[in-house]
């Protein structure tokens, strides 16, 4: 089912429901409960933002160590959710199932029918996300994300400001739960020993999901920075990592390589699941992507990376680390960023992420390349044309 599909039904079930509501939902007033047996987590679209909020969850761990922790999310994020670790179950669902999603709802509402339990709704546009998991949670706290003036059915809701980072909304929620946040703690629980880092690995991810793909950047242009990084160094090799649909632009990129660094160049997409890219990820030397789930792996495990950005926000969706080393590059075309924002009328070719140099990128990769520990410079502003 298409992705505009999903949304508009999303709106019309939500808007219906939101009615009877309240004839499901008894009146909340509750207070969390000192031991929780289990924690339900609501994340339907975007294995990106999951990872996101990965350091308040953790600290949901923490602070229930003994709760089990469940993910229900459509099956496009599943694989990127078993590669967090710290989900004890993950349940999917298909918008294109019904009766299938139902009997998965009511196993749940079945499981959270007593008090000592928690729901957690990170999924900011859904109100399909809303209402199910105000409905599951009838009997156990619950809180959620939502947009501002929007009526909800949580026992505390976090309402989303533009002036805010994404990752603050979702410490917000962690702590209204009791949980600290700790990103000292998230990089150690991700991070590899140095022993077992490849220096000489390069790990490239050129591609996103569909929720936006004015993130991208070029084909072409990855070609063109893999050809000068490894023709100046011998010594290293590169994995493309993505989805199986991204396998033929994969292959795309890989038949652009020069001939005599071909060889060292991989792609992984539809040959390698996503657990095995992970933990190539987890070894590399350097990091190279967009805005998407890799590039926010890649930043947990702390591997040094170089991220280009145009159409969102690094601001917004990058959490700092303390003595990670990276470079962002932003391009800043004067109407950025633009996603979620309402402006829906510039097309992937045009966009001012594709727009960035690929000098400007060359320049960063080589900085961490000779210096991984204190190479990266930062957020970076590449001022490009205003996309047409």
């Amino acid at each position: 089912m298409k992705l505009d599909l999903v949304c508009r039904l999303d709106r019309i079930f939500a808007s219906i429901a939101k009615v009877f509501m309240p004839l499901f939902t008894p009146a909340k007033s509750r207070s969390i409960p000192e031991t929780v047996k289990n924690i339900v987590v609501f994340k339907f679209l975007g294995g990106g933002s999951l990872t996101l909020a990965a350091p308040a969850l953790l600290a949901l761990k923490k602070r229930f160590p003994e709760a089990r922790m469940l993910l229900l999310s459509t099956p496009g994020i599943r694989a990127n959710a078993e590669l967090l670790k710290f989900f004890d179950s993950v349940e999917t669902f298909s918008p294109s199932s019904p009766f299938a999603a139902l009997k998965t709802f009511f196993k749940l509402k079945k499981l959270l029918f007593a008090p000592d339990n928690l729901v957690v709704d990170l999924e900011l546009y859904s109100g399909f996300s809303h209402i199910i998991s105000a409905w599951i949670s009838a009997r156990c706290y619950s809180i959620g994300l939502a947009q501002p003036q929007e009526k909800h059915f949580w026992d505390k809701a976090v309402y989303f400001r533009e002036s805010l980072p994404m990752y603050r909304l979702y410490d917000e929620l962690s702590a209204a739960a009791g949980g600290i946040v700790s990103s000292a703690d998230t990089q150690d629980f991700y991070r590899l020993a140095d022993e077992k880092v490849d220096r000489s690995l390069l790990v490239i991810a050129p591609f996103c999901s569909t929720l936006s793909l004015r993130r991208q950047w070029q084909t072409q242009k990855f070609a063109e920075l893999l050809n000068a990084v490894l023709l100046k160094r011998s010594g290293l090799h590169a994995i493309v990592i993505g989805a199986p649909e991204d396998s033929a632009e994969a292959e795309k990129l890989c038949s652009l390589l020069l001939p005599q660094i071909a060889h060292k160049v991989e792609s992984w997409c539809g040959k390698a699941d996503f657990a095995a890219a992970f933990e190539a990820l987890r070894r590399a030397g350097l990091f190279i992507g967009v805005d998407s789930a890799p590039l926010h792996l890649a930043r947990l495990c702390a591997v040094p990376s170089v991220s280009i950005w145009g159409a969102t926000s690094p601001t917004h969706l990058t959490r700092e680390f303390e003595n990670y080393s990276e470079t962002l590059i932003v391009a800043d075309a004067g109407c950025t960023p633009c996603v979620h924002r309402g402006n829906a009328a510039c097309p992937f070719e045009k966009s001012c992420t594709a727009m960035v140099k690929v000098e400007t990128v060359l320049r960063a990769a080589e900085s961490l390349l000779d210096n991984p520990e204190t190479g990266g410079r930062g957020v970076f502003h590449e001022s490009v044309e205003r996309p047409q």
